[in-house]
């Protein structure tokens, strides 16, 4: 496909603008805002800003960025569990926003543990309550088994949690 005489760029018109942009950079205003930093323990977790069309990215770690101290934000993507909304403490200057991000992997492996645990001590106990040849010591042993199950599930969940301060 052939350009239009005008699309294409001459290596004297190319420098000129380069030049202008340089120029056009120089003359931007300072940010205004505050300036967010994080602090977090998973270095693929991303700021995000709430729009009208969703969540937008803003930067991952340790960030830096200058945002609207009137939007809502969140700690998401990479993997991570997706926080709570929040919003900035003050209008300027900065504000550190650290802590713990949760992983997405272990949180669904926790529920299955959780599911787990149910359907183990729940088939156990109906056994037990429901054959007579069933002994007590196998449905006991059972039904703890699935009570330990259960509970490495919730510990799970427990770990996988993200938990954020902002300051």
């Amino acid at each position: 496909m052939l350009l239009p005489l005008d699309a294409r760029a001459d290596t004297d018109d190319a420098t000129e603008t380069d030049e202008a942009d340089d120029e056009a950079d120089d003359d931007a205003p300072p940010p205004t805002g505050p300036r967010v930093i994080l602090r977090i323990n998973r270095s693929t977790a991303k700021l995000q800003q709430r729009t009208m069309l969703g969540w937008r990215d803003i930067c991952i770690p340790p960030c830096g960025a200058f945002v609207d101290p009137s939007a809502h934000f969140r700690i998401a993507g990479g993997g991570a569990v997706v926080s709570g909304s929040f919003e900035l403490p003050r209008d300027s200057g900065d504000v550190i926003v650290e802590g713990q991000v949760g992983s997405k992997a272990t949180r669904i492996i926790g529920h299955g543990f959780v599911i787990a645990g149910m359907a183990i001590t729940g088939f156990n106990g109906f056994l037990w309550a429901t054959r007579d040849d069933y002994s007590r010591d196998a449905g006991l042993l059972g039904i703890g088994l699935g009570a330990f199950v259960g509970l490495f599930g919730v510990a799970l969940l427990f770990a996988s949690r993200t938990v954020l301060h902002v300051r």
